[in-house]
This record gives structure tokens, sequence and C-alpha cells, in this order.
């Protein structure tokens, strides 16, 4: 998994604004076509990415510009309409999926958002046997 930041949004900033959400209203993660039909996801769908340490959703749109090994998933999201001040960030934000074990950057600090392997599957998919 690597990820891309909006243009539209200061990092997770902004999302709340009615206004704003003519750019993109939810978090929307982009995969191949080739990846798409060979895990059964279709566009338009809520899918599962999921890491070692969590698993978040994001809505998939296909993409022939995401190489087929990699899916790229949308940063900085959370729930804009929740009524608790926690915003439910962890259903939607790739932070979730991070190592966040102190391999952190050295110049930055931030957390690993790239090169994280995950797994994809939609909710359908996540009463069974998801795809490896």
């Amino acid at each position: 998994m690597t990820n891309g930041k909006e243009g539209a949004y200061f990092s997770s900033g902004y999302r709340h604004i009615e206004g704003m959400k003519k750019y993109s209203a939810e978090a929307i993660c982009e995969l191949n076509p080739h990846t798409a039909s060979r895990y059964g996801l279709k566009e338009g769908e809520m899918i599962w990415i999921e890491s070692r340490k969590g698993r978040i959703q994001q809505r998939l749109k296909i993409s022939e510009h995401v190489h087929p090994n990699v899916i790229l998933a949308a940063f900085g999201w959370w729930d804009t309409e929740a009524e608790d001040n926690e915003y439910d960030w962890r259903k939607y934000n790739i932070n979730i999926l991070s190592e966040g074990d102190g391999a952190n950057c050295p110049a930055t600090g931030s957390v690993q958002l790239c090169g994280i392997p995950v797994r994809v599957y939609s909710e359908e998919q996540s009463w069974g046997n998801p795809p490896h």
C-alpha cells in the first residue's frame, strides 16, 4: 500500500466543510483493474484494506495508472458526519495500518505510510475467508 494526498485538503483538515466535499466527500482508494478483477472487487464498492496492525474501509476506484501490486489509499480521512469528538477516524484512516513501532522517519518523525503489506477484500468476502 501507498498513499497520496488530495490537493483539495491540507493533510486531514477541512474535510468537514460542506463546500469542500464537492472535491471528494469520502475516502477513495485506487486499484488496478486487473488486481480488482483478480480479487472480485467492483468499482464504487466499499472495500477493506487490512494490514497486520488493523483494517479500514475505503471506497474503490479502479484506475489503470496504479501498478497491479499496489493499492493507492486515501490519506487523512475521518468520518465527517460522526457525532462524537473522535470523528470515527479509525474507520477510514491509513494510520491504523501503519506499524507505528518506532520505525518512524528519522527526519520528520512520521509513521510509515507507504510500502505497507496489505490485503484487500470486499464486505461480502469479510464474512468468509478473504483472499490473500
